[in-house]
Protein backbone atom coordinates (compact mmCIF):
# COMPACT_ATOMS: atom_id res chain seq x y z
CA UNK A 1 0.00 0.00 0.00
CA UNK A 2 1.69 3.16 -1.20
CA UNK A 3 0.95 6.51 0.42
CA UNK A 4 0.36 9.06 -2.35
CA UNK A 5 0.87 12.19 -0.23
CA UNK A 6 4.00 14.23 -0.82
CA UNK A 7 6.25 15.34 2.03
CA UNK A 8 5.32 18.92 1.17
CA UNK A 9 1.72 18.07 2.13
CA UNK A 10 2.86 17.59 5.70
CA UNK A 11 4.45 20.94 6.54
CA UNK A 12 3.49 21.81 10.08
CA UNK A 13 6.26 21.62 12.67
CA UNK A 14 4.52 19.28 15.06
CA UNK A 15 5.47 15.88 16.42
CA UNK A 16 2.42 14.24 14.86
CA UNK A 17 3.21 15.64 11.42
CA UNK A 18 6.81 14.44 11.61
CA UNK A 19 5.67 10.99 12.70
CA UNK A 20 3.20 10.81 9.81
CA UNK A 21 5.89 11.93 7.39
CA UNK A 22 8.23 9.29 8.81
CA UNK A 23 5.61 6.61 8.26
CA UNK A 24 5.04 7.87 4.69
CA UNK A 25 8.77 7.61 4.02
CA UNK A 26 8.83 4.10 5.50
CA UNK A 27 5.87 2.94 3.41
CA UNK A 28 7.66 4.28 0.32
CA UNK A 29 10.89 2.46 1.19
CA UNK A 30 12.87 5.50 2.32
CA UNK A 31 14.18 4.09 5.58
CA UNK A 32 16.81 6.72 6.44
CA UNK A 33 14.35 9.55 5.82
CA UNK A 34 11.73 7.74 7.91
CA UNK A 35 14.16 7.40 10.81
CA UNK A 36 15.15 11.07 10.56
CA UNK A 37 11.51 12.24 10.67
CA UNK A 38 10.64 10.01 13.62
CA UNK A 39 13.65 11.35 15.50
CA UNK A 40 12.44 14.89 14.78
CA UNK A 41 9.03 13.98 16.23
CA UNK A 42 10.72 12.69 19.38
CA UNK A 43 12.90 15.80 19.69
CA UNK A 44 9.75 17.93 19.56
CA UNK A 45 7.92 15.71 22.06
CA UNK A 46 10.34 13.61 24.14
CA UNK A 47 7.54 11.46 25.60
CA UNK A 48 5.91 10.64 22.23
CA UNK A 49 5.57 6.89 22.74
CA UNK A 50 3.97 6.22 19.33
CA UNK A 51 6.94 7.81 17.55
CA UNK A 52 9.35 5.75 19.68
CA UNK A 53 7.41 2.59 18.84
CA UNK A 54 7.49 3.25 15.09
CA UNK A 55 11.16 4.20 15.21
CA UNK A 56 12.02 1.01 17.11
CA UNK A 57 10.12 -1.14 14.61
CA UNK A 58 11.89 0.47 11.64
CA UNK A 59 15.32 0.21 13.29
CA UNK A 60 14.71 -3.48 14.02
CA UNK A 61 13.63 -4.15 10.46
CA UNK A 62 16.67 -2.26 9.15
CA UNK A 63 19.00 -4.31 11.37
CA UNK A 64 20.26 -1.26 13.24
CA UNK A 65 20.44 -3.09 16.55
CA UNK A 66 22.71 -0.68 18.44
CA UNK A 67 20.35 2.23 17.74
CA UNK A 68 17.40 0.00 18.60
CA UNK A 69 18.82 -0.79 22.05
CA UNK A 70 19.27 2.91 22.75
CA UNK A 71 15.69 3.60 21.66
CA UNK A 72 14.36 0.84 23.93
CA UNK A 73 15.88 2.63 26.94
CA UNK A 74 14.47 5.96 25.79
CA UNK A 75 11.01 4.38 25.34
CA UNK A 76 11.08 3.10 28.92
CA UNK A 77 11.93 6.60 30.14
CA UNK A 78 9.22 8.14 27.94
CA UNK A 79 6.56 5.76 29.22
CA UNK A 80 7.59 6.47 32.81
CA UNK A 81 7.45 10.20 32.15
CA UNK A 82 4.01 9.89 30.54
CA UNK A 83 2.71 8.04 33.58
CA UNK A 84 4.22 10.62 35.93
CA UNK A 85 2.72 13.45 33.91
CA UNK A 86 -0.72 11.79 33.90
CA UNK A 87 -0.51 11.32 37.66
CA UNK A 88 0.48 14.96 38.12
CA UNK A 89 -2.35 16.26 35.94
CA UNK A 90 -4.86 14.53 38.18
CA UNK A 91 -3.09 15.30 41.41
CA UNK A 92 -3.96 18.05 43.83
CA UNK A 93 -0.83 17.23 45.81
CA UNK A 94 1.72 20.05 45.42
CA UNK A 95 4.57 17.62 46.16
CA UNK A 96 3.79 15.69 42.96
CA UNK A 97 4.09 18.89 40.94
CA UNK A 98 7.27 19.91 42.77
CA UNK A 99 8.91 16.56 42.02
CA UNK A 100 7.88 16.67 38.38
CA UNK A 101 9.17 20.25 38.15
CA UNK A 102 12.53 19.18 39.55
CA UNK A 103 12.66 16.25 37.12
CA UNK A 104 12.00 18.56 34.17
CA UNK A 105 14.61 21.01 35.48
CA UNK A 106 17.24 18.27 35.62
CA UNK A 107 16.36 17.30 32.04
CA UNK A 108 16.74 20.91 30.89
CA UNK A 109 13.04 21.21 30.07
CA UNK A 110 12.71 24.59 31.72
CA UNK A 111 9.28 25.67 30.45
CA UNK A 112 7.71 22.46 31.72
CA UNK A 113 9.64 22.71 34.98
CA UNK A 114 8.41 26.25 35.54
CA UNK A 115 4.80 25.26 34.86
CA UNK A 116 4.95 22.39 37.36
CA UNK A 117 6.63 24.47 40.06
CA UNK A 118 4.04 27.22 39.62
CA UNK A 119 1.30 24.59 39.90
CA UNK A 120 2.82 23.40 43.19
CA UNK A 121 2.74 26.99 44.50
CA UNK A 122 -0.82 27.48 43.26
CA UNK A 123 -1.90 24.40 45.21
CA UNK A 124 0.05 25.47 48.32
CA UNK A 125 0.96 29.18 48.44
CA UNK A 126 3.11 28.51 51.55
CA UNK A 127 5.26 25.84 49.89
CA UNK A 128 8.71 27.34 50.49
CA UNK A 129 10.57 24.53 48.76
CA UNK A 130 8.58 25.14 45.56
CA UNK A 131 9.43 28.85 45.73
CA UNK A 132 13.09 27.99 46.22
CA UNK A 133 13.21 25.56 43.29
CA UNK A 134 11.37 28.04 41.07
CA UNK A 135 13.91 30.72 42.05
CA UNK A 136 16.81 28.43 41.14
CA UNK A 137 15.20 27.71 37.78
CA UNK A 138 14.49 31.38 37.06
CA UNK A 139 18.07 32.31 37.92
CA UNK A 140 19.31 29.56 35.60
CA UNK A 141 17.35 30.97 32.65
CA UNK A 142 18.42 34.55 33.33
CA UNK A 143 15.27 35.92 34.95
CA UNK A 144 17.19 37.27 37.94
CA UNK A 145 14.68 39.81 39.25
CA UNK A 146 11.91 37.22 39.35
CA UNK A 147 14.30 34.71 40.88
CA UNK A 148 15.15 37.13 43.69
CA UNK A 149 11.46 37.61 44.49
CA UNK A 150 10.96 33.86 44.76
CA UNK A 151 14.11 33.39 46.86
CA UNK A 152 12.61 35.91 49.33
CA UNK A 153 9.32 34.00 49.40
CA UNK A 154 11.21 30.78 50.09
CA UNK A 155 12.74 32.30 53.24
CA UNK A 156 9.41 33.00 54.95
Amino acid sequence: MEDKRKPEDVLEESPKEHMELGIMYYVNGKIDEAIDELKKAIRLKPDYVAAFFNLAAILKEAGRIEELEKIKKEVAEAVSLSLIRARAEESKDPKVHLELGVLFYIQGRYDEAEAELRKAIELNPDYTLAYYNLAVLLREIGRHKEAEEHFKKSEK
